[in-house]
């Protein structure tokens, strides 16, 4: 990641301390956002096979004690639906969240530059009355 943020442009980065810090909490937003896609694409290939799973039992000749079995599976078919739509729903909030935090530190990091510029061109002045 570092090897990332060094390709910018030095001077861009030296311009304003706002820019380094967008650039890392860009860095830090895409590998939380590709770790909730990596974590809701396990989840939805569990489901996938448990369907499988489920649809491969069915097939199969039904006695009496494998009755209280296809319940059973019923229920847990039901179960996976609703987990797979709790985790849409937990991973659009969280998506939601991130959004309004990258906000705040942006919002900061604005605000930091704000305060840093006069000090910044105080020190260029002092650069250019010794050079």
């Amino acid at each position: 990641m570092l090897g990332l943020y060094q390709n910018f442009d030095m001077e861009q980065r030296q311009k304003s301390p706002a820019t380094g810090i967008s650039v890392a909490v860009g860095f830090w937003e895409d590998a939380v956002m590709n770790n909730i896609d990596d974590e809701h694409e396990r989840l939805v290939e569990h489901f996938r096979e448990e369907s499988e799973e489920f649809q491969n039992h069915q097939e199969t000749p039904v006695s009496e004690s494998s009755r209280t079995d296809m319940s059973a599976w019923s229920c847990k078919s039901c179960n996976q639906e609703l987990t797979s739509e709790l985790a849409i729903l937990c991973r659009e909030a969280i998506k939601g969240d991130l959004k309004e935090i990258r906000a705040e530190v942006l919002a900061e990091a604005a605000e930091a530059d704000s305060v840093c510029a006069p000090v910044d061109h105080m020190r260029r002045s002092v650069l250019l009355k010794e050079g």
